[in-house]
């Protein structure tokens, strides 16, 4: 048990903050990559739908929205 203790109080556990940063530096471009892609399939999901129901008021003749209202 006390070898145990000696061997344990001996090993850093945590680490600084500078040390973490060091070791995620390499997937900083994946990361970057990742948040990325997620953004632009994020707004895809939002205006796939909107995109999809004016062609189909074009389709039936329909009038399509108007996106910036006149000011008149």
């Amino acid at each position: 048990m006390q070898v145990f203790a000696r061997v344990v109080s001996q090993q850093k556990f945590m680490g600084s903050f500078r040390d973490s940063l060091k070791y995620y530096s390499r997937y900083w471009k994946t990361s970057v990559f990742s948040i990325g892609a997620s953004s632009v399939l994020g707004l895809a999901d939002l205006l796939a739908p909107y995109a999809i129901g004016q062609i189909l008021n074009v389709l039936s003749g329909q009038t399509t929205d108007i996106l910036l209202p006149k000011n008149s």
